[in-house]
C-alpha cells in the first residue's frame, strides 16, 4: 500500500491541480450517490445510475464496504500507522484539494 499510494501521490502531485479530481472513500461509502454527482459536476460528464442505499459488494470483495472495516485487523495495522502518517496526511491533503 505504501509503495503504492506514495508513486501515486508523487504522480497526481505533479500534475496541474484543476487536472486532479478526488472521492474520499468514507465519504463515498457513506453517500456514494452524493459523492459521485459532486465528482461528475468537477469533470463536467452527466451520471444516468441511480444510486441508492449502500454499495454492493464488487465481485472481489468478502463483505460490504465500511468506512471501519479496517479496525477487524487493527492489531496488525495500528503498529504501522507512525511510519505511515507522512504517506497518508499527503494523502489526505489530495483528498481535500
Amino acid at each position: 500500500w505504501h509503495s503504492a499510494m506514495r508513486v501515486m501521490l508523487d504522480d497526481l502531485e505533479a500534475l496541474p491541480g484543476e487536472r486532479v479530481s478526488t472521492i474520499r472513500f468514507d465519504r463515498f461509502v457513506a453517500d456514494p450517490a452524493d459523492e459521485i454527482r459532486r465528482l461528475c459536476e468537477r469533470l463536467d460528464i452527466r451520471w444516468d445510475v441511480a444510486l441508492s442505499g449502500r454499495l454492493p459488494p464488487s465481485r472481489h470483495t468478502l463483505t460490504p464496504p465500511e468506512p471501519n472495516k479496517w479496525t477487524r485487523h487493527a492489531a496488525v495495522i495500528e503498529p504501522l500507522m507512525a511510519a505511515l502518517q507522512e504517506t497518508i496526511s499527503r494523502a489526505e491533503a489530495m483528498a481535500d484539494r
